[in-house]
C-alpha cells in the first residue's frame, strides 16, 4: 500500500509539473537558431516565423545566427543547450548531411533531437553568370564545361549544404570538372556569382530569382521532381538530361534538444502551423518559392529518418568526405 502511495504522489507531482509547465510555456524570451548567415533562404524564414510567434507567444522570439562548418556548430550548440523549449534550431536538409559527410561528426539527427514540425519546402537551382557562361541550357552547359575542364568553380552556402552534394552529383553523372568553393551563407554566395568569382551557383529560389528576373544570373536546372511554379519554363535536371533519379527533397524544419518538454514541442508546432498560415507569411513563401507545410512532430520525425536514410547514401555513393 506504501509503494502504491508513493507511485501514486509520484505521478501526482509529474502531472502537475507538466500542467505547471504548459501553462507557463513560455515565460521568457525563446532563441532560434539559425545554422547560416543572414540573408539567406532559412534565416528569412527564421525572421518571419519569430515576427509571427512574438505575438502568439507573447515573449521576444530572438533570431540568432552562427554559421560554419557545414551547419555543425550551430546544430552542436543547440544539440547541448537546455532542453527547456528555449533553445530551437531552424535548419535545412544540412542538418542530416553533415553527419555523413564529416570524418568526425559533432551530434546525431536522429538521436539528439526532437523533431517539432517541418516548415516548408524548398526548390533549389542550377544558375550561372551569363557574362562568363554563354550556355541556356543545361545540356548547353555540361558541353561549355565539358570544353573548358578545371576552368569551372561553383558556389554554395557551404561545404556539406543539399547545394554541395547537388553539385557533386551532377559532376559525377555528367563527368564533368568542377570545383567546389563554400561560402559561409547564401548571400555571399550570391555575391560571388555575381562578382564573376565563380561561374555557377547552386542555391534556393529565394536567393537567386530576383537576379534571375533581373538577367544577371541564368537559370539551367532545378534539382527536383517538379518545376518550380514561379519559374515553369526551367525544366528540371531529370528532363534536361534524361536522368530520372537527380532529384532532391529539400526541407526547412525546427528541432529541439532531446528531452525537451512535450509542451513545448507541442506548443511551438501549433503555433508555427497558425503563423505560416497567415495569409501575409504565406504570400512572402510563395514569393520565394516555398510551400508550407507545418506538419506534427510525428509525421516531422518520420520523414527525417526516410530523409536521413536517402541523404547518407547519396554522400556515400559519391564519395564525400570532409576532414
Amino acid at each position: 500500500m506504501k509503494m502504491r502511495a508513493r507511485w501514486a504522489a509520484a505521478l501526482l507531482m509529474a502531472t502537475m509539473a507538466c500542467g505547471s509547465f504548459a501553462q507557463g510555456y513560455p515565460n521568457r524570451p525563446v532563441r532560434i537558431v539559425v545554422p547560416f548567415a543572414p540573408g539567406g533562404g532559412t534565416d528569412l524564414i527564421a525572421r518571419d516565423l519569430a515576427e509571427g510567434l512574438r505575438e502568439r507567444l507573447g515573449q521576444a522570439v530572438i533570431v540568432e545566427n552562427k554559421p560554419g562548418a557545414g551547419t555543425m556548430l550551430a546544430t552542436q550548440y543547440v544539440a547541448r543547450a537546455p532542453a527547456d523549449g528555449y533553445t530551437i534550431l531552424l535548419t535545412s536538409a544540412s542538418f542530416l548531411i553533415s553527419p555523413h559527410v564529416y570524418a568526425k561528426p559533432l551530434y546525431d539527427p536522429i538521436k539528439d533531437f526532437e523533431p517539432i514540425t517541418q516548415i516548408s519546402t524548398d526548390f533549389h537551382i542550377f544558375a550561372v553568370n551569363p557574362r562568363l557562361v554563354p550556355a541556356r541550357t543545361m545540356r548547353d552547359f555540361i558541353a561549355f564545361a565539358k570544353a573548358n575542364p578545371k576552368k569551372i568553380s561553383f558556389a554554395t552556402a557551404g561545404t556539406a549544404s543539399s547545394p554541395h552534394i547537388e553539385g557533386e552529383w551532377l559532376k559525377t553523372v555528367t563527368g564533368i570538372d568542377m570545383t567546389h568553393i563554400p561560402y559561409r551563407g547564401s548571400s555571399p554566395a550570391a555575391a560571388a556569382l555575381l562578382a564573376g568569382d565563380v561561374q555557377v551557383l547552386v542555391d534556393a529560389l529565394a536567393t537567386t530569382l530576383p537576379h534571375i528576373k533581373t538577367g544577371s544570373m541564368v537559370a539551367l536546372a532545378v534539382p527536383h521532381a517538379r518545376r518550380s511554379p514561379l519559374l515553369p519554363d526551367v525544366p528540371t535536371v531529370a528532363e534536361s538530361l534524361n536522368l530520372p533519379d537527380f532529384q532532391v527533397d529539400i526541407m526547412n524544419g525546427l528541432l529541439a534538444p532531446v528531452g525537451t518538454p512535450r509542451e513545448a514541442i507541442d506548443r511551438i508546432q501549433q503555433e508555427v502551423a497558425r503563423v505560416i498560415a497567415q495569409p501575409d507569411i504565406a504570400a512572402r513563401f510563395k514569393a520565394r518559392g516555398l510551400s508550407a507545410v507545418g506538419s506534427t512532430p510525428s509525421e516531422f520525425g518520420g520523414f527525417l529518418r526516410s530523409e536521413n536514410a536517402k541523404w547518407q547514401k547519396l554522400a556515400k555513393d559519391l564519395s564525400i568526405q570532409v576532414e
